[in-house]
């Protein structure tokens, strides 16, 4: 009796996860002390954004651990009042084992 490994096929998994998406606030004031201060803040859009799974999980953690070890985001050229989705680059591997040792978050401005 022989069992052929090839025969056997594996669905692939198709993702419908559409990401996390946030809106672009800018504010600028001069403080009390009379310095000037440009405030960048993101705020989620939670209907446009998926609403959990395990391909986005993921995200909302590794974006607070960031946050908690003092690393930033990555905003290139703000807008205020645009739509950015959160995603991965400027992904890094370790050349003896290949595996992925270090990622950036980065808003990308969606159109």
């Amino acid at each position: 009796m022989s069992l052929s490994l090839s025969s056997i096929s594996v669905p692939k998994k198709v993702s419908s996860c559409k990401g996390r998406f946030f809106r672009c606030v800018i504010n600028n004031y001069i403080g009390s002390d009379g310095g000037y201060t440009e405030q960048v803040k993101m705020k989620p859009l939670k209907r446009m954004s998926c609403k959990g799974c395990e391909d986005c999980d993921h995200i909302d953690v590794g974006a607070q651990e960031c946050l908690d070890n003092d690393c930033p985001l990555v905003i290139e050229n703000p807008v205020h009042g645009g739509t950015y989705r959160l995603d991965i680059g400027n992904i890094g591997t370790d050349w003896e084992s290949g595996f992925v040792d270090e990622w950036d978050y980065i808003f990308t401005k969606q159109d």
